[in-house]
Formats: structure tokens, sequence, C-alpha cells
């Protein structure tokens, strides 16, 4: 039985990985949707509250609250976008043997997101830090 060379056992596992990467950057860009969907949902709100007529007497509602619904879904479309952004441009550097220290701070990044991201970015840690592929991103 013939054994598999490093370099073969490292190109597989940088496949896997960018495959990682890319599920995890499609799955933040449908987290960010979610925000766009969210933020729209407090323009309707924040739109509806002004048209109110409160009864004699009475202060009108807030209008604020929906404004803040608004603030809320941007930042999250923002957020998720620019991280979602970031791994799937890990995912094409992987692909082009580049820019290995950004797929690192991505990776580190990747960490605070529990569970799934906390494991991308140790077996980006564990694959990235070998010195095989470390002459793969050399070349």
């Amino acid at each position: 039985m013939v054994e598999p060379s490093q370099e073969s056992i490292d190109e597989v596992q940088l496949r896997m990985l960018r495959l990682g990467y890319l599920i995890a950057g499609g799955t933040l860009g449908l987290y960010a949707a979610f925000g766009i969907f969210y933020a729209l949902m407090g323009v309707a709100v924040g739109t509806m509250i002004s048209h109110i007529r409160p009864p004699p007497g009475q202060p009108p509602p807030p209008q604020f609250v929906g404004w803040i619904f608004t603030a809320f879904g941007l930042g999250i479309a923002t957020f998720a976008g620019c991280l979602g952004a970031l791994r799937l441009h890990v995912a094409r550097c992987l692909r082009e043997r580049r820019s290995r220290d950004f797929c690192v701070i991505v990776a580190a990044i990747s960490c605070l997101e529990i569970p799934y991201g906390t494991a991308l970015g140790v077996l980006t840690f564990s694959l990235l830090g070998r010195p095989s592929v470390r002459e793969l991103f050399r070349v």
C-alpha cells in the first residue's frame, strides 16, 4: 500500500479548511440578511408609530423604539457582512496559497464565535503552523 506524501495530505486538508471557511462565510451572509430584515422591520415600526394619533391628553408613543430596532439590525448586518466577507477572502487566500498571516488573523477573530468559529480557528492554527504548509505559502 502506498503511503500518501505530506504534501498531498496538506493539500487535502487545505481544501477542507477552505470549504469550512466558505460555509462559515455563507452562513454569516445569511445572518447579515436577517439583520437587514430586522432593520427593515424597525423602519416599518418607526414609520407606523409616527402615524399613530394618540388619544386626547395622552402623549404620543415614542418613535425612537423603531429606530433602535433599525440601528440594531444595521449593526448586525454590518458586523456579519464584514466577518463573512473576511472569511470568504480567507477561503480565496487558502486556494491561492497566499497571505498566510491574514488567514491566521481572521482565524483568531473566528475563535470568538463559539463553537463553530472556535473549531475553525483552532484547525486553521494547527494546519497553517506546520512547516510543510508554511512552505506552500512561501512559493
